[in-house]
């Protein structure tokens, strides 16, 4: 961090997330969700090392917004396979603060947090 002056820090690294707040990072938890365990997990790092922001992948698993919601009250960011205007629609409708991407032109005209 001496060259580089970060704004924060997007990482599937739960442990990095308590030193990088302590350099005054903002902090984003990466999850992927693939099955019950996963989410169990997810819910045990969020708790465990309190990021600023939760992003969840892929970004199409909408359902799972209410059930985070159960859990945590950190906006949740949604992220990839995000493919048309109604899906970013759907991901704020559920409680979703956002979405993240990388491909295609809704993607790049992504909504940011409310």
């Amino acid at each position: 961090m001496k060259y580089v002056k970060p704004t924060g820090i997007v990482t599937t690294k739960s442990h990095l997330i308590r030193p990088a707040k302590g350099f005054g990072l903002v902090t984003i938890l990466r999850i992927f969700l693939i099955d019950t365990t996963s989410f169990q997990t997810a819910i045990k790092n969020i708790n465990e090392n309190e990021p600023d922001a939760i992003e969840i992948m892929p970004g199409i698993a909408t359902s799972i917004i209410p059930q985070l919601r159960e859990y945590t009250d950190r906006p949740i960011i949604l992220a990839g396979l995000i493919r048309s205007r109604e899906q970013i629609r759907e991901v704020l409708g559920v409680g979703g603060c956002g979405v993240t991407g990388q491909n295609g032109p809704v993607e790049r005209a992504i909504l940011t947090l409310r």
